[in-house]
């Protein structure tokens, strides 16, 4: 594919992010790719971001169908890395760079990089070798050939020929009589200092030919070691390694030893037994022996001891069986569980089963079984009654409990009635639902029944030694008490002065009803006052008197004064309206349109717009207004925090104005400088221009860039977009207007 050159070949891009782009077609007096540009084509390339310091130029791969491939990155701004570019128009054109473009200097020079090609030709070519070219008449091997220079030349791989008593490289190499061959072995160096010598290395001598005798050496032997032509020869070596070793001190890796006699190691000595003995050691243990004879198994807790008990000294916990095999005593078997052995003195048991005891006191124990461990009647000293005759015979279903008064009393012993100076009625039975009274109309106080009452009669007391009196009662529910009763729907009869739920009925002079329709609620929030004659009455119907003038309504109009011309009129006289005009039907005391004529006076008020705005296709509507503050941020990526950030606004429909001011921290970032926070978002079409005043040398223009909330300084006398550098330790004033 080929590399494209050509002029004025610019298009646009909306892509994001670091991945290929999609162009948009050519700018009005530009060519497109497409025109220059076949399918795979390369070209040099720069990408520049229309209102953000974003730009790469790169190395670009055009496909069909407007792809270009950002192939190789040259320089950018995000430190000569891929971009990743942000939301908004990039321009994207075919430029010449500076890395790639031969330049004459004001002296003539070209400078040319090496390698460079001629054509399909690499040339690799120094500024010597290029000399060699100067004043080139002839064919350019006979042009090289007289400039060779003849003293001391340097060749690369020559073939030098045959040469007597030559000197190489300060080495004298003498001719021989007939023929001689000096051979080095590919990879190999052999040094030579005197007398003389045959060899294949100077390193680790593989053969070393001659007497044995005149070989001095301190070097790694490796390989079977023999003195040939000499009276000692060592005829094999045994094991591996890379060490020989001598007969004083050697150290050995696992070597086998064979049979020794009154061996040392590490310090132990092994003396041999009159036939054979042998050590087993279980690996992964460690036996260590201390004097005496031992025998055991582990170093640490013992699971067989052998030997005679009574040499061996523990304080280790034994578990298991303890016997002494061999000796007089043995302890023959354990009984219970637990992680401890017992001994006779003051011992501690748990739950142990004692069996029978012969003898012993139980002092402090606890837990005796009276039932059956006691016997006989226990005497008061030791908590008991000393009387065997007190037998109270219990329910037979559950337990009750009897209470005796503290007091000698007698006791009933028959079914007969209780009198009355025993505390009962001196009847042993009562007549079903009769009432039994303990006064009466005797000195005896003989027993009066009650009749039964009916079920709509209340008992009224029959005075003095006499029987209350069953009375026809009104109503149902609860008996009602004369002190601050809940009636429930009472008929209260005429009262005067009454007071119900705090509010007070005064009695007019005659009488007056307060009807309230079933199902209606009566709200008074403030003094309702109903005077003059009975004709002035407030009746919400289809028609009716209004303060003095007549009124007419239908259920979606009412006209005071006059008559409706249509249902969205309010006719008659003028109106003064304490309340809100809103959103919804005029029937409920709202309206959706309100239309005048002459001018409306918001006399010390105010009108008030939805917090989100109902937007209004008509041009001569307006529908939103709002005020308020903002704060400015860092938009630049540079995470600047400004130390002055402030800001108001107003909008009104579709147009925003804004004020702020913002003081820069002291920074050296490159980053495009970007002030964000803007109340509302800009529209894509149009940028908003505004002016400014900055403490800084250069003056400045305050754009709002499209399709964002950011606001860009630029230079005015340059149209560059100022850098958080520049304007580092500045303070910026300004005021612009833009649409949403």
């Amino acid at each position: 594919m080929a590399h494209i050159k050509a002029d004025l070949v610019l298009e646009t891009s909306t892509t994001t992010g670091v991945g290929d782009l999609t162009l948009a077609g050519a700018v009005t007096g530009y060519q497109a790719f497409s025109e220059v540009c076949a399918n795979g084509d390369t070209a040099w390339v720069a990408i520049r971001h229309t209102t953000l310091a974003e730009w790469e130029i790169c190395l670009g791969t055009w496909a069909t169908g407007g792809t270009l491939t950002r192939t190789t990155v040259i320089r950018s701004s995000n430190s000569d890395l891929a971009v990743t570019f942000s939301a908004g128009t990039k321009d994207v054109f075919i430029t010449p760079i500076a890395d790639k473009t031969l330049v004459i200097d004001a002296d003539g020079t070209v400078t040319i990089p090496t390698p460079f090609k001629l054509g399909a030709v690499t040339v690799n070519a120094t500024g010597t070798e290029m000399n060699y070219l100067s004043g080139v008449s002839s064919s350019l091997q006979t042009q090289i050939n007289a400039k060779a220079p003849s003293i001391s030349p340097s060749f690369t791989t020559p073939s030098l020929g045959v040469a007597t008593a030559t000197t190489i490289n300060k080495v004298t190499l003498t001719t021989p009589a007939t023929a001689s061959t000096i051979t080095a072995t590919d990879g190999t160096t052999t040094t030579l200092s005197g007398g003389t010598h045959s060899g294949t290395n100077t390193g680790d001598q593989t053969n070393i030919t001659g007497n044995a005798a005149t070989v001095t050496t301190n070097a790694n032997l490796t390989g079977p070691i023999t003195s040939v032509g000499n009276a000692t020869s060592i005829a094999s070596q045994t094991g591996t390694g890379t060490k020989f070793v001598v007969d004083t001190s050697p150290t050995l890796v696992t070597p086998i030893i064979g049979v020794a006699t009154a061996t040392s190691i590490n310090k132990v000595v092994f003396t041999a037994p009159a036939t054979s003995a042998t050590i087993v050691a279980t690996d992964g243990t460690t036996t260590t022996l201390s004097g005496g004879t031992h025998s055991g198994t582990n170093t640490g807790d013992q699971t067989n001891i052998s030997g005679n008990a009574a040499t061996v000294t523990t304080n280790a916990n034994l578990t298991g069986p303890i016997t002494s095999v061999g000796n007089a005593t043995s302890v023959a078997s354990q009984t219970g569980t637990g992680s401890k052995f017992v001994m006779d003195t003051s011992p501690t048991l748990v739950t142990p089963l004692l069996g029978t005891p012969t003898s012993g006191t139980l002092t402090g124990c606890t837990g005796l079984p009276l039932t059956t461990g006691v016997t006989g009647i226990l005497p008061v000293a030791n908590g008991g009654t000393n009387n065997a005759f007190f037998t109270i015979s219990g329910p037979a279903t559950s337990a009750k409990t009897y209470t005796v008064p503290n007091a000698t009393c007698t006791l009933l012993t028959t079914n007969a009635s209780v009198t009355v100076a025993q505390g009962g009625t001196g009847r042993a039975t009562g007549t079903t639902a009769y009432c039994l009274v303990a006064t009466g109309t005797t000195a005896t106080g003989a027993q009066q029944s009650l009749a039964n009452g009916a079920t709509t009669e209340i008992l009224v007391g029959g005075g003095a030694s006499a029987l209350p009196v069953w009375t026809t009662a009104t109503g149902s529910g609860a008996p009602v008490r004369a002190t601050s009763p809940t009636l429930v729907t009472p008929a209260l009869g005429v009262a005067t002065a009454t007071t119900i739920n705090k509010v007070t009925l005064t009695a007019p002079a005659t009488g007056s009803t307060l009807t309230v329709a079933n199902g209606k609620t009566l709200t008074a929030s403030n003094t309702l006052t109903l005077t003059a004659t009975d004709g002035s009455t407030l009746a919400v119907g289809t028609g009716g008197t209004l303060g003095t003038a007549a009124y007419t309504a239908s259920s979606d109009y009412l006209a005071v004064g006059g008559t409706a011309a249509n249902s969205s009129q309010l006719l008659g006289g003028t109106w003064a309206i304490p309340g809100t005009i809103g959103s919804t039907t005029h029937n409920t005391g709202k309206f959706t349109t309100l239309e005048a004529t002459g001018l409306i006076t918001a006399t010390g008020g105010q009108i008030k717009f939805p917090a989100t705005q109902s937007a209004s296709s008509d041009v001569n509507t307006l529908d939103d207004y709002e005020e308020g503050t903002w704060t400015p941020i860092d938009s630049s990526g540079a995470s600047l925090s400004f130390t002055t950030a402030i800001g108001t606004y107003t909008k009104i429909g579709r147009n925003v104005t804004v004020h702020g001011t913002v003081a820069y921290p002291s920074t050296a970032s490159g980053a495009g400088a970007l002030i964000g926070g803007l109340p509302f978002t800009l529209n894509a079409t149009y940028y908003g221009i505004g002016s400014c005043y900055t403490t800084g040398a250069t003056v400045l223009t305050a754009v709002a860039i499209i399709s964002s909330t950011m606001i860009a300084p630029f230079s005015a006398a340059s149209a560059a977009q100022r850098t958080n550098a520049q304007m580092s330790l500045t303070s910026l004033i300004f005021t612009l207007s833009y649409e949403v």
